[in-house]
């Protein structure tokens, strides 16, 4: 694992857990499929409201600051997970994903 996705890591969860917005609601595949996907390319799909995109244009604008990448969605989701944050669990299509594109 690389210090930039271990920095990338330890950034998510420092947002998200200091996070004091409206809270925020996001949408993940079922558990059986892997979202590897940067967060500047899927984060709009996943955000289900404005604590969300909020969320989401604060994480983003952080991690490629102190590591010059982006957060991806599962680092997203762990985090979520974690801190024990709701999350909504669609279908792939929902996302307007299909298998073989995540």
């Amino acid at each position: 694992m690389s210090k930039d996705y271990e920095r990338g890591a330890q950034i998510t969860y420092d947002v998200v857990a200091s996070w004091r917005g409206a809270p925020p609601l996001f949408a993940f595949p079922p558990k059986e499929y892997a979202l590897l996907a940067d967060l500047r390319d899927i984060g709009q799909r996943l955000a289900r409201n404005d604590g969300a995109r909020d969320l989401l244009q604060l994480l983003i604008k952080r991690c490629v600051e102190r590591t010059g990448q982006a957060p991806t969605a599962m680092m997203l989701q762990v985090v979520l997970e974690t801190l024990g944050h709701p999350i909504e669990r669609v279908s792939l299509s929902e996302l307007g994903l299909a298998v073989g594109t995540t």
